[in-house]
This record gives C-alpha cells, structure tokens and sequence, in this order.
C-alpha cells in the first residue's frame, strides 16, 4: 500500500529516507528551506516531491496536507523545529509523527507530546545491547532488526520442564522442537523436556520476557 509521507528536512538522514521510502512505493513530499539543498535533492529524483520552503510557512499547507499525510517525519538537526513540525502535523490531522531528536534527554518529552522520537545515541547504544545479549543463540534476523528466531536448549533445571506448550506460555512464540533430531510442530498439549531445542520466533521487545519464560 502506497502511503504519503511527508519529510521536513534533506539533509543527509532526511534525503536518504526520502529516497529508500520512494523507491518503496510511498509518495514523499520533502519540504527542505535551503534552495541549492532543494534543488539537489528535486534533481537526484524526480519523483520526490520537493518543496523549497520553511515548514512554518503557511502558504505551503495546502500543497504538504491536502488530501491528508499518513506520516509526517522532521528530520532536521534542531530539536525545537522538529518539535514544533510534528505539532503542526498534528493539528492538520495527521496521526503518524516521527522525529528525530538530537538531544537524548528530550526523548521523554516528545514521548509525552505523543510524537515518536528516533535518536541516534540512543539507538545504537540499543542496538549493541540486544548484539550483546542474543548472538550465540540467534539462527536469523527477520524485517532487518525488527525481530529474530533464536534456538535455545532447554536445561536440566528449567522450570517449564513436564509443562505443555500452553502452561509454558510459549503458543505465541515457539515456531517447533527438535527432540533427539525428530521435529515437532507444537501443539497446546505438547510436553516439553529437558535436552529440548527450541526454535522461537520473537520481536526484541519481547525478548526478554521469552528468555524469562524458558528459565
């Protein structure tokens, strides 16, 4: 499905977004202020949309929100103009904001402002985190960084030893077993037993509470 999707800022992270979100398909309007800046972006793809002004101008709404905006992102490197775009957005009916947030301690408070903050420090150091704690279990990445089937052995001492897939809470999540190399597709009343290899399908936001589950 094709989205609309608004871009206040080409600088380098919001040229390259327009350009990977373009060639998925999605119209994309960049409202970019600096005129050579502009200029260069319109000429490295003609089918972006460009728009050289400021986002405050309000003499460009009618062409940036006519017919609606499924995602409006500001992509500047300040803080308080990205801020300040996303309530714009808002007021204007669009639901989905993102912005970047340069500076880490204000991550709460577009948060607050129910604006969906992506910072790049604070990405990274969570990045590294889940490299950390998952690599010697991971099999494969599924949707880039978004989710990942781990193998996990069940140990002597685990606590969902002798339960069914069901009591173990794993029904969402566990994809099959390998027992002594025969494969089992799980269904609620599989028991599960100890030397167990567990294939489990999971987002890293779940992650943690799925490891907890197999302790």
């Amino acid at each position: 499905m094709s989205l609309k999707i608004v871009i206040v800022g080409g600088g380098r992270v919001g040229s390259r977004l327009a350009t990977i979100l373009q060639k998925e398909g999605n119209k994309v309007i960049v409202i970019e202020k600096d005129k050579e800046r502009a200029e260069e972006i319109a000429n490295l793809n003609s089918e972006i949309t460009v728009i050289n002004s400021d986002i405050f101008d309000k003499s460009v709404y009618k062409d940036v929100f006519e017919g609606g905006v499924d995602i409006f992102i500001a992509a500047t490197s300040d803080d308080q103009t990205n801020m300040l775009a996303c309530e714009i957005a808002k007021r204007r009916g669009v639901q989905k904001t993102i912005a970047r947030v340069v500076d880490p301690d204000l991550y709460e408070i577009f948060l607050e402002l129910d604006i969906t903050p992506v910072n790049e420090t604070l990405a990274i150091i969570e990045n590294i985190k889940r490299h950390i704690h998952i690599t010697e279990h991971v099999v494969t990445q599924i949707g880039g960084d978004r989710a990942v089937i781990i193998r996990e052995i069940v140990k002597e001492d685990s606590k969902i030893i002798g339960k069914n897939i069901k009591e173990a809470k794993l029904m969402k999540y566990l994809v099959c077993i390998d027992r002594n190399r025969e494969i089992i597709y799980p269904e609620e009343k599989s028991i599960i037993e100890a030397g167990d290899v567990l294939y489990i399908i999971s987002t890293y936001e779940d992650l943690d509470y799925v490891k907890e589950l197999l302790r």
